[in-house]
């Protein structure tokens, strides 16, 4: 991964504003799966594939944030000593 997202977020790692952050996009996933229930959207193809690729982005972003935060947290990188 790039080396700026480590130091990206091993600065904001821990402060009130990125926690929330990650539950805005945990919450915005969670919503996304809860549309999938709805008669509406799994009429429409185009609408079921709009959803699926929100899903699959919020996913995305999560695993990567989460792989970069243990990054940081094993070799400590861009915090100072």
């Amino acid at each position: 991964m790039d080396e700026k997202l480590y130091k990206a977020i091993a600065i904001l790692k821990g402060r009130d504003e990125w926690e929330l952050f990650k539950r805005f996009i945990v919450s915005e996933r969670e919503t996304s799966l809860l549309d999938f229930g709805s008669l509406d959207i799994v009429e429409k193809p185009q609408l079921l594939a709009h959803l699926s690729g929100m899903i699959s982005q919020a996913d995305r972003i999560l695993r990567v944030i989460a792989e970069a935060e243990e990054a940081v947290d094993e070799q400590r990188i861009g915090r100072t000593p």
